[in-house]
């Protein structure tokens, strides 16, 4: 089902038990308390849908909105949610699941962002869907966008080379900057021979003053790249700060090691285009691969906080590097690395997402795969004084701490050796510092698979603001 294209906006205050839009917690209080609920929300008979969910709260409202590809028809599809009864998947109808886009295969590396543009009336205000994504059938990176003002979506491909040997597009990492113009982390690489491998980003500019798309509405650029290894630069994951500023973590398939590179001015650094991004080697753990599947999320404070998760594939752990201002234990004097869990070797396919909540903690959402003889599930993990507590129950014991500092707790178990969860991950925060997570579940009995989500839930009645529109 495709969506409607008839917008109507209407915005209603309810109270409602168990969810909120709104910060609804006081200083000293602390939502990582609050409980979680499951849900499958999307799913098709001998199907699979819900892979590379990624997820993200409408700013205004906390409405929850998810991309993701659906495999079996290969689409890129959304759900969001609305009020019971009103939809057409989830439970009780509370969600509405449509196609985004069907051109071909594509959906793969969906990122999603959501944005709120408030402006003076007459003029309408409106809300900002955005989602890049991978075009497989073309080889290219796509972005779709919605304004909730108009009709319908428009659909761009930002960066393709229109060379058969060149893949562009891989693991999409999508945020909208400060003045709502999308910006996108990417990979790219090139195997004809040459094998080149890439980290890129782009920002929509418009006028036809960039370099790349159709029209050259898109100013694309290298982060950074390297020779021999056309997977160098994979795994990215784009944050941005609050003047819009971009910090991307990306994976070095050369020195398996991850990376982390932030824009500072042209001739200002030390690889990318006109020498304009700053690289750094966060950690290098000699013999060990680490760095896959790594994500990143920062948090505008006095410390300028960057957070990345990421994966020790040799050891099976999962791991968590916080910039600091200098001392820290990593490759990089500027990070302190810590193993969080310990979930597995060897893990191909590992959902992990990382989110910062409103009280400067990190929330962690990630596979566990760490027992072969039964089904991955679905865990979370966050600083033990998220919870007002000083020692936690998982990873290792930094110096001159009393015990473990971190807190892991499952979300969803799976069944038996045949009901898996979160090969697939993102999480979330709301305004009101609830965490959601979207992941993606698979039946390896019927072979089939489904979109889900976990959410937490204020444990009293608090305001809930509903945006009545057809997105």
């Amino acid at each position: 089902m495709k969506f409607p294209k008839a917008l109507i906006l209407v915005v209603t205050v309810v109270l409602i038990f168990g969810v909120s839009s709104v910060q609804a917690y006081l200083p000293g209080e602390f939502p990582a308390k609050e409980p979680w609920t499951e849900d499958i929300v999307d799913s098709v008979a001998s199907g699979s849908v819900g892979e590379y969910a990624s997820i993200a709260h409408h700013p205004v409202s906390g409405r929850i909105y998810i991309s993701y590809y659906d495999a079996t028809a290969q689409d890129l599809r959304l759900t969001y949610q609305v009020e019971k009864f009103s939809g057409n998947c989830g439970p009780d109808n509370s969600w509405y699941c449509g196609v985004v886009d069907e051109t071909g295969d594509v959906g793969k590396y969906s990122s999603i962002d959501i944005a709120y543009v408030e402006r003076v009336p007459p003029a309408p205000s409106y809300s900002l869907i955005g989602i890049s994504y991978f075009d497989e059938t073309n080889g290219a990176l796509k972005y779709a966008q919605l304004k909730t003002n108009l009709k319908g979506w428009t659909y761009q491909v930002v960066d393709d080379s229109l060379d058969d040997s060149t893949i562009t597009g891989l693991y999409t990492s999508m945020r909208f900057s400060p003045t709502f113009e999308p910006r996108i982390a990417y990979h790219k690489n090139i195997n004809d021979g040459e094998q080149f491998g890439s980290v890129n980003y782009a920002a929509y500019v418009g006028w036809g003053d960039g370099n790349c798309g159709p029209d050259n509405n898109w100013y694309c650029m290298e982060v950074d790249g390297r020779s021999n290894d056309p997977n160098y630069g994979s795994y990215t994951s784009l944050a941005l700060k609050d003047d819009g500023s971009p910090r991307i973590a990306y994976y070095d398939s050369l020195g398996h090691n991850l990376y982390f590179a932030k824009y500072i001015g042209i001739d200002k650094g030390n690889c990318g285009t006109n020498d304009s991004w700053s690289c750094t080697l966060v950690d290098d753990s000699g013999i060990s691969v680490v760095g896959k599947f790594s994500t990143i999320e920062v948090l505008d404070s006095a410390r300028d906080m960057v957070g990345i998760a990421y994966y020790d594939e040799t050891n099976g752990t999962l791991r968590y590097a916080e910039q600091v201002s200098g001392g820290g234990n990593c490759t990089s004097s500027n990070f302190n690395c810590l193993n969080v869990d310990t979930i597995g070797a060897g893990i191909h396919q590992l959902g992990l997402s990382v989110a910062i909540d409103k009280q400067g903690h990190p929330i962690i959402a990630y596979l566990d795969a760490s027992n072969e003889f039964v089904a991955t599930k679905l865990k979370i993990a966050r600083p033990a004084l998220a919870y007002d507590q000083e020692v936690g129950n998982c990873g290792e014991i930094p110096a001159g701490a009393i015990g473990p500092v971190w807190t892991c707790s499952v979300l969803d178990d799976g069944y038996m050796d045949v009901i898996h969860e979160a090969a697939f991950v993102d999480v979330g925060i709301a305004q009101s510092g609830l965490a959601s997570v979207a992941y993606f579940q698979w039946d390896s009995y019927n072979l089939a698979g489904q979109l889900k989500v976990a959410k937490q839930h204020f444990q009293i009645s608090v305001p809930l603001i509903i945006v009545r529109s057809s997105y």
